[in-house]
């Protein structure tokens, strides 16, 4: 290869281990602050410490007003040890360090692959051939990989897996180079199927296959599905699914704290998705008649009082009597997680700062509250 070849590949090579350690030495730092602010806030606080088994109820002396910081200064050392702990494990650089080497290793070994075959030649000015498929695809696959390296330092969401499995697209990336191969005689119709096989999402080429290979068919992975749920796109259902929530019923009682952790999901948009997860295993498709009416989850119905004309006409969406709607109301207002979410919810209702530690302390949460008085509507003052 010229001179001029052997930079374009070194420095493509280059081009991953580079964004990858940008990111573990730049960008994880600014991950840790945004979880850490987030994990602060006082009634996330609680719920954080109490899901690891910790005490988080006030002693007599920490009940005095005047000691009100000194406990959740005591709330928030604890969480400072537990929370360097998980973080280390989830997003340690270690496990970063490693699975960067092996996938920039592959990626390199394809890059020169490429460099020295048909594209290589493109790059020194000589007479080229068709590329074969296995070629079209590494390359579809190395493009895919890099747009999934760039989107997610981006939205500071690389994880240590991630770079497994950019490793594995170059495996399918082969086997689908060779499948076009016998698949199709003329070379441009299996160049073409082997890239457009490697730069499509995983499970959308997994549901193809699936349904086109009798031998690759599973059982359907559950119901209701989650893109039920309002405001559900395919990129977030499939990263949904590759933490193995399928279903609105997993949906609906994942621990929303650790969603968070592991995602970079907004948590207000979290605490939604579980909500009207918590309604829809109920009333089903009846939840689409329930929005109209401001009833958009678990925590707007759970919030209806017995003397809110609303009762009458959700009764009557779902075809039951109000007495029976009131029996769900209060299975609702016993139910933990809608508790959990509900005290989650209250921490980004906008309040005057003076007060907020005070509030915090003082109002009423569903999660330690009696369990017949309503949760507070998301948005309600």
């Amino acid at each position: 290869m010229s001179v001029f070849a052997w930079i374009v590949t070194i420095a493509t090579i280059l081009l991953m281990p580079l964004i990858s350690l940008f990111y573990v030495y730049l960008r994880l730092a600014a991950r840790a602050a945004q979880l850490g602010y987030l994990f602060n806030l006082p009634g996330i606080l609680k719920a954080y410490l109490a899901s690891k088994g910790l005490n988080v109820s006030q002693g007599d002396e920490e009940k005095k007003k005047d000691k009100e910081q000194e406990y959740l200064k005591r709330l928030r050392d604890e969480f400072q040890q537990i929370f360097k702990t998980e973080f280390k494990s989830e997003y340690g650089q270690l496990r970063y360090l490693l699975a960067i080497i092996v996938g920039s290793s592959f990626t390199g070994l394809v890059i020169l692959y490429l460099a020295r075959s048909s594209f290589g030649k493109v790059l020194a000015g000589a007479p080229t051939t068709v590329p074969s498929p296995i070629q079209l695809a590494l390359l579809g696959a190395f493009a895919w990989n890099l747009w999934v390296l760039l989107s997610g330092y981006d939205m500071l969401d690389l994880i240590p897996s991630t770079f497994y499995w950019i490793t594995f697209r170059y495996v399918v990336a082969v086997m689908a180079g060779i499948l076009a191969s016998q698949m199709f005689k003329e070379n441009g119709v299996a160049s073409i199927f082997a890239l457009t096989a490697t730069v499509i999402p995983y499970p959308r080429l997994l549901e193809f296959l699936r349904s086109k290979v009798p031998g690759l068919r599973e059982a359907h992975a559950g119901e209701p599905p989650i893109w039920n749920i309002q405001g559900m796109q395919q990129p977030t259902i499939d990263r949904l699914e590759s933490l193995g929530i399928y279903t609105t019923q997993e949906l609906a009682y994942v621990d929303p704290l650790m969603l968070l952790f592991r995602t970079h999901f907004q948590p207000k948009v979290v605490i939604d998705w579980i909500d009207q997860s918590l309604l829809y295993n109920y009333v089903g498709e009846r939840i689409n008649d329930l929005r109209p009416r401001g009833i958009r989850g678990s925590i707007e119905l759970s919030g209806l009082k017995d003397d809110d004309p609303a009762l009458d006409h959700v009764a009557e969406v779902l075809n039951i009597k109000r007495s029976e709607l009131q029996y769900f109301r209060n299975k609702l207002l016993n139910d933990y997680q809608l508790k959990l979410i509900s005290t989650l919810w209250d921490e980004f209702k906008p309040q005057d700062p003076s007060t907020a530690i005070n509030d915090a302390q003082s109002h009423t949460h569903p999660i330690k509250s009696d369990a017949t008085e309503p949760p507070k509507l998301r948005g309600e003052s």
